[in-house]
């Protein structure tokens, strides 16, 4: 499955590049629930599991090129949760608002022992099309 930009999420993402609304820092979250991503879901529409922490994305930490940006990998640890992981999103830092969503295309993973680690790529990418 392909990462899914919601279309609120795409027009706030514009309103940040044109300045009619504060950027904010974003927060990459896990979740469990078994569903693919649609343009017209919410952060509401994603259950995140137990037993980790979000990971703050803050500006800086973007590598930006050629309409592509990746930040960091991010590995996920679990403690005290037993289930499956379909994906992840992520939404803006202060307001909590979804900004995109993925699907692992090799998922879920199973989360069965306590330490047991997800690793996610954090991307991005722009394209036009204007042609």
């Amino acid at each position: 499955m392909a990462l899914v930009i919601p279309t609120l999420s795409a027009n706030r993402m514009l309103a940040h590049i044109l300045n009619a609304e504060t950027p904010q820092d974003l927060v990459l979250k896990l979740f469990e629930n078994d569903r693919e991503p649609e343009p017209d879901d919410t952060a509401e529409d994603y259950r995140e599991p137990g037993g980790y922490t979000s990971h703050l994305l803050a500006g800086f930490d973007w590598n930006i090129a050629e309409g592509k940006a990746t930040a960091p990998v991010q590995v996920f640890q679990f403690r005290g949760f037993k289930g499956d992981v379909h994906g992840y999103f992520v939404v803006t830092g202060a307001s909590g608002k979804l900004m995109w969503a993925e699907r692992f295309s090799d998922g879920p993973y199973r989360i069965q022992n306590n330490g047991d680690k997800v690793t996610v790529l954090p991307r991005i990418t722009l394209k036009s099309d204007a042609g």
